[in-house]
């Protein structure tokens, strides 16, 4: 099984993690939850995801969840993280749980999967994709949060704790997000 798996050597672990994730599929994941800066997420905290086996391609998949700390909204990532997330190193991804335990132990699958240069390749590649898109734009995001927000404001009016639908500075996270994470780029090169 998976959690097995990671208790064998860096190389069997290599061989494991290259042969059932899917590769392509991780970075993007990767690269997506750096972009959108969720401090509470697999790397920050090492929770609020699934992990899903395709018991026809027999591969495993993160599947991601609770992303209300995403885009500079809610939690701001202190004492760990700062601004936001904004200025996340790409690679140098700090941990929650190493802030606030001594001796913290490490997520291996993260470190594994970081040390296998196709999927550096891939995730490097994918955080380029994202912030060249038009996805990854205020204009393109705020047509959803307005789509969304038609959707759901009879919802979200009759809630216990009714928190207004709005941008709040959604727009200066992602063009500092957009800046920050190019210039890491840029300056691997």
């Amino acid at each position: 099984t998976f959690m097995e798996a990671m208790e064998f050597d860096l190389a069997a672990r290599k061989q494991f993690i290259s042969t059932y994730v899917d590769m392509s599929y991780t970075a993007m994941f990767f690269a997506v939850s750096l972009i959108i800066g969720n401090p509470d997420d697999i790397r920050g905290n090492g929770n609020n995801y699934y992990l899903y086996i395709d018991p026809v391609q027999n591969m495993y998949y993160l599947m991601p969840y609770d992303l209300d700390h995403s885009l500079g909204q809610g939690w701001d990532g202190a004492p760990v993280f700062e601004n936001q997330l904004v200025n996340t190193p790409l690679y140098d991804y700090p941990s929650f749980i190493d802030a606030v335990l001594e001796d913290a132990p490490r997520n291996v699958f993260i470190d594994t999967l970081f040390s296998i240069q196709s999927f550096i390749d891939a995730y490097e590649t994918s955080l380029k994709n994202i912030i060249e898109s038009d996805i990854f734009t205020f204009a393109y995001v705020s047509n959803h949060i307005d789509a969304l927000g038609e959707l759901y404001r009879n919802d979200i009016e009759n809630a216990y704790i009714n928190v207004p639908i709005g941008y709040r500075d959604i727009e200066t996270f992602i063009t500092q997000k957009k800046e920050s994470v190019s210039s890491q780029l840029l300056d691997m090169t």
